[in-house]
């Protein structure tokens, strides 16, 4: 799982989850993608956005760092984005 996040292949991350029993449906309700976005990240669509690779990461409960992205600025994880960022913390 480790390597897979690492690298970004989000296809075997997914397969992965399927194997403990998790539908496509249940993935993508996990994450906030349709069914069918699922599907297609399986079948080799490359999931290339920051921001989808953190909402995978926030709906996984998979720690930022694991997939590459240092910082989140998802609302779930409540963490502010790098100083001096316009998603940083103003306090």
């Amino acid at each position: 799982m480790r390597a897979a996040l690492a690298g970004h292949d989000i296809a075997t991350v997914f397969r992965l989850i399927q194997g403990l029993g998790y539908s496509q449906n249940a993935i993508g309700t996990l994450i906030g993608l349709s069914q069918p976005e699922v599907s297609s990240i399986l079948h080799g669509r490359r999931v290339r956005s920051y921001a989808v690779l953190a909402r995978i990461g926030s709906g996984l409960g998979i720690p930022p760092g694991h997939l590459g992205v240092a910082w989140c600025a998802c609302p779930d994880h409540g963490r502010p984005g790098p100083a001096g960022s316009a998603e940083a913390d103003p306090a």
